[in-house]
C-alpha cells in the first residue's frame, strides 16, 4: 500500500488524517482513496516536410500537419454513496441524521445510491471555490478562459485536443536555426457539466424550478448522479467548444530540437458548440494586451455600425468596460439569455496598451464571451 502511495498514482487520505478514520466510524462521508490517473497526451505529426532551396541551401521551407490528444482525470472513492443507500437520500449526511432527511426513496434507488462512492474529480474544492481549474500554461483549446468577477479562470476540458497544418520557412546555420510558420487549424474539447450536489430535495435534478435553493458543488462528479444525469440526454451532461482558428508561430532550434516558440498572432474564425457553429471573426495580439479608449457596443441590428438605441461604452485602462443589454429591449427570441442570436458585441477603435498602435480592425466576439483584448 505504501509503494502505490509513494509512486503518487494512488494515495489513501483516510491514513494522512485521524480525523478521516473518526468520520467513518461515527458515520460522516469521508473519502478512502484517491487514484490519480497518469496523464494522457498524444503530440504527433500526421505529415511533415522540409524543403531546400538549391541555390541556398541553408533556407528551407516546409508544410506538415499536426495533432494533439491531451487528457488529466482523476478518480476517488469515498464513503458519500454508502451514507446515501443507508439513509434513503440524494445527499450524504451522517448516520445519525438520518431520521430527519430521510426521502421518499425505493430500494432499487437505494441499492444503485452505493455507486455514488465512486466519483471523477472534476473541480477540488479550493480550485472551485476561484471558479474552476486554473493551469498556468495549458493550450488553449485545452479548456475555456471563463471570467468570475474580478478573477480569470480556466476551466479544462475532461479530453482535448487540436489538429492544425501549417506552411512555414526559416534558416539553418549548422546547430541553430530560427524560422516561422502558420496556417488553419481546430482545437478545443469535450466537457463533463459539473453536477451539484443537493442541498434541499429536487434541487439538483435536470430541470429544477429557478427559483429552487442554492445548491452547491463539491468538485465531485458521481457515479450513480452521472448516469441519472445522462439518462435526460447528452446535453444534458456534456458540452463541448471547438474553435476554427489561423495562428502564426515563430521558434528557434538547437539541433533540430526546438527551444524556443512563441505566438506572433492568433486569428478565431468559428466556433462550434452544442447550439452549432458561430462565427467569431476578429482577432488578438499574442500578448492579449488590454485595448485602451475602444468603443464596444452591443450590435443588435448587425450592421457592424453603433447605432443611437444600442447600448455602447469605451474601455479603460485596464481595457474594461462595464455594459447593460436589457432583456426586455434586446432578448429578441424570449429565452432569457443575450446571446449571439441576438447580437453581437464589438469593438473599433482604440490602442494597444503595449505597443500603443492603434486598432485598425474591427473585433466582434458573441455577447458569452466577456473578454476583449
Amino acid at each position: 500500500m505504501q509503494s502505490w502511495q509513494n509512486s503518487g498514482i494512488v494515495y489513501f487520505p483516510i491514513f494522512e488524517n485521524p480525523f478521516n478514520i473518526l468520520q467513518v466510524i461515527f458515520g460522516d462521508p469521508a473519502e478512502l482513496f484517491v487514484i490519480n490517473a497518469p496523464p494522457f497526451e498524444l503530440d504527433a505529426p500526421i505529415y511533415e516536410k522540409k524543403f531546400r532551396v538549391p541555390e541556398v541551401p541553408i533556407f528551407y521551407g516546409k508544410i506538415g500537419g499536426y495533432y494533439n490528444l491531451l487528457s488529466d482525470i482523476q478518480f476517488g472513492v469515498d464513503t458519500a454513496g454508502l451514507m446515501e443507500s443507508i439513509c434513503g437520500t440524494d445527499s450524504a449526511y451522517a448516520v445519525w441524521d438520518c431520521a430527519s432527511a430521510k426521502q421518499d426513496m425505493g430500494a432499487a434507488e437505494r441499492v444503485g445510491r452505493v455507486l455514488n462512492s465512486i466519483y471523477m474529480r472534476y473541480w477540488n474544492e479550493e480550485s472551485y471555490q476561484a471558479g474552476g481549474d486554473t493551469v498556468v500554461g495549458s493550450p488553449r483549446w485545452s479548456g475555456i478562459e471563463r471570467d468570475l468577477g474580478d478573477k480569470t479562470v480556466f476551466d479544462v476540458h475532461e479530453l482535448s485536443g487540436e489538429i492544425d497544418f501549417k506552411v512555414g520557412a526559416g534558416v539553418d546555420l549548422v546547430a541553430v536555426g530560427s524560422g516561422f510558420e502558420g496556417g488553419p487549424g481546430i482545437g478545443g474539447g469535450i466537457d463533463l457539466t459539473d453536477l451539484c450536489e443537493a442541498t434541499a430535495p429536487e434541487d439538483c435534478k435536470p430541470g429544477a424550478e429557478p427559483d429552487a435553493p442554492q445548491p452547491f458543488y463539491d468538485g465531485h462528479i458521481r457515479a450513480f448522479d452521472f448516469l441519472e444525469q445522462l439518462s435526460h440526454g447528452l446535453k444534458e451532461t456534456f458540452s463541448m467548444k471547438f474553435d476554427f482558428f489561423v495562428e502564426f508561430d515563430s521558434y528557434i532550434e538547437m539541433f533540430e530540437q526546438r527551444v524556443w516558440e512563441s505566438t506572433i498572432g492568433y486569428f478565431p474564425l468559428f466556433t462550434i458548440d452544442e447550439d452549432g457553429m458561430h462565427w467569431v471573426g476578429g482577432g488578438r495580439s499574442a500578448g492579449g494586451s488590454p485595448i485602451v479608449g475602444g468603443l464596444v457596443f452591443f450590435d443588435a441590428n448587425g450592421n457592424g455600425m453603433p447605432d443611437r438605441h444600442e447600448p455602447r461604452g469605451f474601455t479603460n485602462a485596464e481595457g474594461q468596460v462595464a455594459l447593460n443589454v436589457p432583456f426586455d429591449r434586446f432578448d429578441k427570441n424570449g429565452d432569457q439569455n443575450i446571446d449571439e442570436r441576438d447580437g453581437m458585441m464589438m469593438l473599433m477603435g482604440g490602442l494597444d496598451s503595449k505597443t500603443g498602435i492603434p486598432m485598425d480592425r474591427v473585433l466582434s466576439v458573441a455577447p458569452q464571451h466577456t473578454v476583449l483584448q
